[in-house]
């Protein structure tokens, strides 16, 4: 997978197939298109890439939500959803007292120290 690169990765997601719309008629990226223009969210304002990866959280989401799931989401579109939905979440509780053990958090904390090899 292309983790790095979110124009990549919302093609990976759409694939060859059409989105699925919503019952007024809507894709993903429709209402992604309406939100930009009702709250100002712009590629000019965020640069290329934060832009890209807000449109990929917010399809991806979209594509989540029941009201698509009825239109016609297939199992491999659902799955795609699924593993970048999860990658997009913050890590869970137990994750982020892990890290902070390690001293992994944001680089705050006193880091390990490691035994010295015989």
């Amino acid at each position: 997978m292309c983790y790095g690169d979110p124009d990549k990765l919302l093609q990976l997601v759409i694939g060859k197939r059409a989105l699925p719309k919503n019952d007024l008629g809507h894709t993903p990226l429709d209402d992604f298109e309406h939100f930009c223009a009702t709250t100002g969210c712009n590629e000019a304002e965020l640069g290329s890439r934060a832009f890209a990866f807000v449109r990929l959280a917010y399809v991806t989401a979209g594509l989540s939500r029941r009201e698509y799931k009825s239109a016609g989401l297939d199992l491999e579109l659902q799955n795609a959803c699924a593993d970048i939905g999860m990658l997009l979440r913050p890590p869970a509780r137990h994750d982020r007292r892990h890290l902070a053990r390690r001293g992994a958090v944001l680089g705050r904390g006193k880091t390990p120290r490691r035994k010295p090899v015989r």
